[in-house]
């Protein structure tokens, strides 16, 4: 287990730094970096308490139990600025740290004012049968979390459903990394809310079998974390993420969306932007000189579609045309695929075969 929690810690301080020096921080990054530096604190003590270190430090001993605190809120201001067109931080969100400021404040009235000159024994003793505040205090840290869980993952999917209309691909900017940590996370604070039933009310579960589930799981975090920043997926979670809104106001008439659909139809043809992998909404409607939102209105009028879909419909129509070709007959699928726009194979298997009915290997049979 300690070295389990060394490699925890030594991962969380690295991807910390990585995150705070790299060339432009943005503040989700930012925001993730100090939840690491956080991780790393609360596994240092962790690892401190199995070593052996606080018997000769009493006086720091219990300290690092509120930083669970600050996990959940840590979680949830890094999804809501990185899902952010303009990532901000106001001073009502110093909320979500009021809890963690309760329960330390209790803590060193407890243990510095009522009872200055515990020993670590005695300190310990009331951690491993807590009085009932002690033991609202643990089922509090783990209830908070869990419902921060909750809310980022809610908050992520309901981000997730608007990309199709900004975003002609998915990859690096869906977060479904993301919302696997979430999912891990959540499993585990229900593990550990059960435990906790099973430890402290019923007695059936041990109390070092409970911490070592949690914080197991926490010192993994920083590794796959860190695995995802390799692939650039969160260096720069925000930097192309554009919101589009409702057109509910929109000034856009008729005769208006049908001019801008003649030219969304000519660009289309003769200049292809479509083969652009990572084309978005805010490219194409600078294209056209036009608003974001007023072509995403013609898009939704017009096509019945979202831009997503619509930008794979010519991508997949290209992909139909060069397997017709013979300039492209040494071209694999998968190559034509990705000089027609398309940046993944499933993607590219997944937009196919909605627009065609069948696969691209049964339409190239056919087509032979």
């Amino acid at each position: 287990m300690s070295s389990l929690l060394i490699l925890g810690i030594v991962q969380a301080i690295f991807f910390a730094l990585v995150l705070l020096f790299q060339r432009k921080a943005s503040l989700p990054s930012r925001i993730l970096s100090i939840w690491m530096f956080i991780l790393a604190l609360n596994l240092g003590g962790v690892l401190a308490t199995l070593e052996g270190l606080y018997q000769s430090r009493p006086y720091l001993f219990g300290f690092d139990a509120t930083l669970i605190f600050l996990h959940g809120p840590m979680i949830y201001l890094y999804v809501i600025t990185s899902i952010s067109e303009k990532p901000t931080l106001k001073m009502k969100h110093l909320l979500h740290f009021a809890p963690y400021l309760f329960f330390t404040a209790y803590l060193f009235y407890l243990l510095k004012i009522e009872n200055p000159n515990l020993s670590y024994e005695e300190i310990k003793a009331i951690f491993y049968d807590p009085n009932p505040i002690l033991l609202f205090l643990e089922i509090s840290i783990h209830a908070m979390f869990l419902t921060y869980i909750i809310v980022s993952s809610l908050t992520l999917r309901r981000y997730q459903s608007t990309i199709p209309k900004s975003f002609s691909y998915l990859e690096g900017i869906d977060f479904k990394w993301l919302q696997v940590v979430l999912y891990a996370l959540l499993f585990i604070s229900i593990l550990i809310v059960l435990s906790i039933i099973l430890s402290d009310i019923l007695s059936i579960f041990s109390i070092e079998s409970k911490a070592y589930l949690f914080y197991a799981s926490m010192a993994l975090l920083p590794f796959y974390l860190l695995f995802h920043a390799i692939q650039r997926k969160i260096i720069y979670p925000s930097d192309q993420l554009q919101q589009t809104k409702k057109y509910k106001n929109s000034t856009v008439t008729n005769e208006e969306a049908l001019q801008i659909q003649k030219r969304l139809v000519e660009l289309m043809k003769t200049e292809k932007p479509f083969l652009d992998g990572h084309l978005s909404i805010l490219k194409l409607a600078s294209m056209l000189d036009i608003h974001q939102k007023q072509l995403s209105q013609v898009i939704n009028e017009k096509y019945q579609t979202n831009f997503f879909h619509f930008i794979n419909s010519y991508r997949v129509e290209e992909v139909k045309h060069k397997i017709n070709n013979p300039a492209y007959k040494n071209f694999s699928l998968l190559g034509i695929a990705y000089d027609s726009g398309f940046n993944t194979k499933s993607a590219f298997s997944k937009a196919f075969k909605r627009a065609n009915g069948i696969t691209p290997s049964e339409f190239k049979n056919l087509n032979k």
